[in-house]
């Protein structure tokens, strides 16, 4: 699932939240038409020197420093734009978008607890503000207030029906309580309002996928990435998709290629591991279990079927390590706690392991 905040996007335009604050004269009027040419084309560096220039002009001006903030945050660097976004409420402190940004880079650094009680504030100064109702929604999303942030996104969603990130989320959060059919509902609507939004078609896929729909779930990953050929999570859910219909060699050409594209992708190094292990490539199957372990030392699920693995091919005393890893991570692992000894008995005695081929632990 992907969640999404309020547009960061700079144009005024549908469901993108204005930038707000003191007037702009002419001259600051076409010195943000060009910052926006610059944005247009991806010259993000060339949009903030115009930014900073019009600050040189107009120190501490807060739209400007408003959208210097949201550059920041759209380049990942959520300190530099909470940095920002708070040089801009010195002047204008009680500005709900100023609060919705600041909410925002909160949320993504972590500090979770704050931007609730930020997004709660813009929402109490401007209660027909929907961005403020759909980033509390993913604020409360993140802490586990499921049923608060439910409530958040359908307010969001009364004051405008057709807010796409808020039935985006709406959906995710429907999909944590379970409640898989009303996720389809409300992901289907966000894709008849906007048709090209990558990650409501990937969510869509995950909700199918979970009732089992695999074919639906196939067609929906596969749009995904028609749509954008380097989203990530499609290429590890049609993977895994792929691998549920015993389409494995599709499965793997996927899965490789996404771990091509990022290297630290553990989840996909891990359902890569899985096919191969399914297809008997054991070998290959060590070596991407292993790619996802170095990535994530406490991958448990990781760590269980390489013990499977290297109990298959007859490696025991690898197996047992394995095993013994995870009861250092999780001592209450019973499963764990009989497979090491028992992997290293099948050292001893390797034909009792032909009446045990796949080892005492599965995945």
């Amino acid at each position: 699932m992907t969640l999404n905040g309020y547009n960061i996007g700079f144009s005024r335009q549908k469901g993108a939240m204005p930038v707000q604050g003191q007037e702009f004269s002419i001259e600051d009027e076409n010195d943000l038409a060009l910052a926006g040419e610059h944005l247009q084309a991806g010259r993000l560096a060339e949009a903030e020197a115009v930014y900073r220039n019009v600050l040189t002009k107009r120190p501490g001006h807060g739209p400007t420093l408003h959208r210097l903030a949201r550059l920041a945050f759209l380049e990942g660097r959520a300190h530099k734009a909470l940095d920002w976004i708070e040089q801009a409420r010195a002047a204008d402190a009680n500005n709900p978008y100023y609060l919705c940004d600041r909410a925002m880079a909160l949320t993504s650094l972590g500090r979770i607890d704050e931007a609730i009680e930020s997004y709660t504030h813009a929402a109490a100064l401007e209660p027909a503000l929907p961005e403020a109702f759909n980033g509390l929604g993913t604020a409360l999303q993140a802490k586990g207030r499921l049923n608060e942030a439910t409530d958040a996104y359908r307010k969001a969603l009364t004051l405008n029906p057709s807010h796409v990130n808020a039935l985006n989320n709406l959906g995710n959060v429907h999909q944590l309580q379970g409640r898989l059919n009303e996720a389809i509902a409300a992901y289907r609507l966000a894709i008849l309002l906007k048709p090209n939004n990558v990650e409501t078609h990937n969510n869509l896929g995950s909700a199918l996928q979970r009732l089992g729909q695999i074919d639906e779930a196939i067609e929906c990953f596969s749009h995904a990435l028609s749509l954008r050929a380097d989203f990530l999570p499609s290429y590890n859910n049609l993977g895994y998709a792929l691998t549920i219909r015993q389409r494995f060699d599709e499965a793997i050409a996927i899965l490789r290629k996404a771990v091509q594209m990022r290297p630290d992708f553990a989840e996909a190094w891990y359902n890569l591991g899985n096919v191969l292990r399914t297809t008997s490539q054991f070998t290959d199957a060590a070596a991407a279990y292993q790619a996802a372990l170095a990535i994530r030392p406490d991958y448990l699920d990781a760590l269980s079927n390489l013990g499977n693995v290297f109990y298959a091919t007859s490696q025991f005393d690898q197996a047992a390590d394995a095993y013994v890893k995870i009861l250092k991570l999780r001592p209450d692992n019973v499963v764990a706690y009989t497979s090491a000894p028992w992997a290293r008995l099948m050292r001893q005695w390797p034909h009792c392991a032909k009446r045990w081929p796949c080892g005492p632990i599965t995945a």
